[in-house]
């Protein structure tokens, strides 16, 4: 993901002029690729090779009411966001220019990760900016693309990137640089006159939640059902799996909690069952009406431990010959992502990403309401 440095006179570098006709002076030694069909100079990244990619294809600015809808977001959004490098203090820069915004990350004072602008948007929606950005360009007009997702909050924004928008890996969170945070609890609107406004956003996705939400999740923990084990195959997974085991689960303690872990703002059910060093833990979801399990984490050992933050990051900690901590997400059928990887050299990078315990309920307690 490094880029060749700005200041870099020579060789090949990157220059994406907007659409509206923006000149600049080139250095003539310098490489560019002409897009015949969107009569642009496209850049064409350092160290790349050229292999085939797909059509270079202009911007679809037919739909007018969109554009107006993505740049009255970007406005909001507008202004410079920094995040921690490895090269010091990145930043993350949305910026107004004739033509609409650009977007533009900075690893360092001389290298970045990408150079965007409106152009780049595919859509914005569910608090999340898609852009579609061309890693390479390639002289027969055809480019190598890659996706970036930007997804923005009131503490700031998260950037993702992968080779397409389903498949993306978290790269950074950036917050915003000299303003001040709001409150909890609130987020800024586009009013219809393009004013900004605060509004009260949802309560916090581990808010607690009646079991009867869900007759799937509540069916399971009323030990009604069970549900297929991803990883082998034949098994079901039940609240009473602690009496397959002789002696590692005796008197277990069992409990459950909701959180939203693939940021589809419908918590999933995770249950717990722990006794001393041995604990299972399953993260269940409704797919297509179905509950299914989205993963299962196992551990007999103070070696290995795991758990969920309650803004919906679950964690996995190995300490034996050394520390490493993996972060992962969901996808929305269920699959796990890994969204950061940190060994014990990076634990200043770990605080970061730490939030609180979410609100467990004792299953015990709750099956003798039911």
């Amino acid at each position: 993901m490094k880029k060749a440095a700005l200041a870099m006179a020579a060789g090949v570098i990157i220059f994406v002029l907007s659409s509206c006709g923006q000149k600049k002076d080139l250095d003539e030694n310098q490489t560019y690729i002409m897009d015949s069909s969107a009569d642009r100079v496209q850049e064409l990244p350092s160290g790349t090779t050229m292999n085939e990619g797909e059509p270079l294809k202009p911007p679809d600015k037919e739909n007018s009411d969109v554009q107006i809808k993505n740049d009255g977001q970007l406005e909001i959004l507008a202004g410079e966001y920094e995040y921690h490098s490895d090269y010091g203090t990145g930043r993350l820069i949305i910026k107004k220019t004739d033509c609409g915004y650009d977007i533009s990350d900075y690893e360092s004072e001389s290298s970045y990760r990408f150079l965007a602008d409106s152009s780049n948007i595919d859509i914005i929606e569910n608090n999340k900016i898609y852009m579609k950005y061309p890693e390479q360009v390639l002289s027969d007009g055809s480019a190598i693309f890659s996706w970036y997702i930007l997804k923005y909050n009131t503490d700031g924004i998260d950037v993702y990137h992968g080779k397409s928008a389903d498949e993306t890996q978290f790269l950074y969170h950036a917050s915003k640089k000299g303003e001040q945070s709001l409150q909890d609890g609130q987020e800024l609107i586009q009013t219809s006159q393009g004013q900004q406004e605060e509004i009260q956003s949802p309560q916090p996705q581990t808010e607690e939640r009646t079991d009867d939400g869900n007759l799937l999740y509540e069916a399971f923990l009323k030990n009604e059902t069970g549900v297929r084990n991803p990883y082998v195959e034949g098994m079901k997974l039940t609240v009473m799996d602690d009496k397959n085991y002789e002696s590692e689960f005796e008197d277990a303690e069992k409990t459950y909690a909701y959180v939203d872990v693939n940021s589809d703002d419908n918590p999933e059910l995770i249950f717990k069952i722990s006794s001393g060093t041995s604990e299972l833990m399953y993260i269940l979801g409704i797919y297509d009406s179905e509950l299914i399990c989205f993963d299962v984490f196992e551990t007999h050992t103070p070696g290995i431990s795991f758990g969920v933050y309650d803004y919906g990051f679950v964690w996995e900690v190995q300490n034996y010959d050394g520390f490493e901590m993996t972060v992962y997400t969901y996808t929305a059928d269920g699959q796990p992502v890994k969204a950061r990887r940190f060994t014990e050299e990076s634990g200043a990078d770990i605080a970061a990403y730490e939030g609180e315990e979410p609100q467990w309920i004792d299953w015990q307690a709750a099956e003798e309401d039911y």
